[in-house]
């Protein structure tokens, strides 16, 4: 059987260099901005805020084709092996229009800024915690990795706030403002601290 011809001479899709509209000339979809579909030389540069907070938005449509195209060739590679070359040779056409050092670039690109983002968000939560603790006259200390409000220990896990004393989990909250789970902890409850 006779080996389909990959064109392996594709511009590949770069969003800071875009060329040729290859997703045009291989039948794929172009991508998408708010469900318009644009030009190869409208697309997004990698991290535009353009895509409304999405920077994989130009690439999502290539992955998704990618996902169905292998999982086509893996359900018929048994029964129906023409079915599963075509998909595969359709999979490596999809695979050479994709720039996968930009993928990269955009993907630690948003990893990095989540990291930060998350860890701003911690400390102001923990901060709040302390300030609320503090006008309630509990001693409160800010620590490495948990905190302690009067008597307990406040750890972080996630979304979620785990309040020990010494070995004893006493509550477990999911609350984003410090001032609130200070508020919502029955631990703390506004009262002075038995070793206040």
């Amino acid at each position: 059987m006779p080996r389909p011809e990959v064109n392996r001479t594709a511009t590949r899709i770069r969003p800071e260099n875009p060329g040729l509209d290859t997703t045009r000339f291989l039948g794929l979809n172009p991508p998408t901005l708010n469900g318009t579909h644009m030009s190869s030389n409208t697309e997004p540069k990698p991290g535009d805020t353009a895509t409304g907070g999405a920077p994989l938005e130009p690439w999502l449509g290539h992955l998704k084709r990618l996902a169905r195209l292998l999982g086509d060739a893996q359900k018929h590679r048994t029964q129906q092996p023409s079915a599963a070359q075509a998909a595969l040779a359709e999979a490596i056409r999809v695979v050479e229009t994709m720039d996968w050092a930009a993928v990269r670039a955009v993907l630690q690109k948003e990893h990095d800024e989540l990291g930060e983002k998350h860890s701003a968000e911690l400390q102001a939560r923990r901060e709040t915690l302390l300030k609320a603790a503090e006008a309630a006259a509990i001693p409160a200390e800010m620590r490495s990795r948990a905190d302690r409000i009067g008597i307990f220990n406040v750890a972080y896990e996630g979304a979620q706030v785990v309040v020990t004393l010494g070995s004893a989990r006493i509550a477990a909250l999911k609350e984003a403002d410090g001032q609130r789970l200070f508020e919502r902890c029955p631990s703390f409850g506004g009262r002075r601290s038995p070793l206040s």
